[in-house]
Order: structure tokens, then C-alpha cells, then sequence
């Protein structure tokens, strides 16, 4: 079984940044914050609604990982190129993009173009 893998968006910073560690409060078990990698190795503390965490599929594009928040596109088995965001589906209980199960897609040739923080342009409907 791999680890879980976060990555937090600071709205703030208008950035990604890597998920150090995480704290949880000891009674209730709600998220306390969480230590992220600056730029220039520097550690920050940030406390919930100060970032969006997004979870590591554990899937690649050619070498690069797929989170949760990405934008992927592909072409189906008929060439239709399909742009969707990666997303946790709470209903099938795994990761989506679209109307498609993101492990059923491994087959076809995925490619990471953006994400939904910086690149929401890439999702909206083609004239």
C-alpha cells in the first residue's frame, strides 16, 4: 500500500505547494493545520481555509503525478478529445474525470494541461 500524498493550494501565495506533514486536533480528530514546503525550503504553517488540499491519484502522465484538482485530456476509443478535472467521486468511491472512471482511462493517452486553480478556461464548453 503506497502513502497518502498531499498537495495544498495557497490562495494566498497563488501557488501549489508540497504537504510536509499534517496535524490533527486529538479529541475531535478535525484537521489542525498543516506544514507545507515553501519556496527556498522554508516551512509554513497553515491553518484550514487558508489552503485547498488535493490528494496524489497515484497515477502519472509520462512521469508527472495526477492529483486531485488536475485537468487532464485524452482522446476515447473514437478520437473525441475529452478535457475534464480530476476529482474524488464520493458516490463510485474513486477518482473521475468526467463521466469516466479514472483507472478505466490508463489505457488511453492522458496528458496533464492545467489545473482547476490557474487554468479553469481549459473546462469551459467549445463554441
Amino acid at each position: 500500500m503506497r502513502e497518502p500524498k498531499f498537495r495544498a493550494w495557497v490562495e494566498r501565495y497563488k501557488k501549489y505547494m508540497p504537504v510536509r506533514s499534517m496535524f490533527f486536533e486529538p479529541i475531535s480528530g478535525k484537521l489542525d493545520y498543516i506544514n507545507v514546503m515553501a519556496t527556498g525550503g522554508k516551512h509554513l504553517m497553515l491553518y484550514p481555509g487558508e489552503f485547498i488540499l488535493e490528494q496524489y491519484t497515484g497515477l502519472q502522465d509520462r512521469g508527472k503525478e495526477i492529483y486531485e484538482g488536475d485537468i487532464i485530456r485524452w482522446a476515447n476509443s473514437v478520437g473525441r478529445e475529452i478535457t475534464a478535472p480530476v476529482v474524488w467521486n464520493t458516490r463510485a468511491w474513486c477518482w473521475t474525470a468526467g463521466d469516466y472512471m479514472l483507472g478505466g482511462l490508463l489505457e488511453f493517452d492522458l496528458e496533464v494541461v492545467g489545473n482547476i486553480h490557474e487554468d479553469l478556461k481549459l473546462l469551459e464548453a467549445k463554441e
